[in-house]
């Protein structure tokens, strides 16, 4: 789901998803992104030397399930306890900001 949510942003290069999922093993990220290609969640565009990886429109659709965890997200704030992340992308805010989406709204 976090791989998805920065896509939604647009294509992403590998060391853009890496930076942007702190903690992910960089060997783990090449698995599930080559696992989420091999579904049709995810496509590479662009040349073979300097390949982005894109959403598809297949895993268009579980957006609006992950804008709307997101924003249930966004109301709870840190998990006491927890090592909280900044969010480390443009991408990464807008899939939880409450303020540009409303309940059905489709991107």
């Amino acid at each position: 789901m976090l791989i998805l949510r920065e896509l939604y942003g647009g294509p992403a290069k590998f060391g853009e998803l890496d930076r942007a999922l702190p903690g992910a093993a960089t060997n783990l990220l090449t698995d599930r992104l080559r696992r989420l290609e091999q579904h049709g969640l995810v496509r590479r565009v662009g040349s073979e030397s300097a390949p982005l990886y894109a959403a598809t429109e297949l895993s268009g659709q579980v957006r609006p399930a992950l804008e709307m965890l997101g924003m249930w997200g966004a109301t709870l704030g840190p998990v006491p306890g927890s090592e909280t992340h900044p969010i480390e992308t443009a991408r990464s805010a807008a899939i939880g900001s409450a303020g540009d989406l409303e309940p059905g709204h489709r991107h």
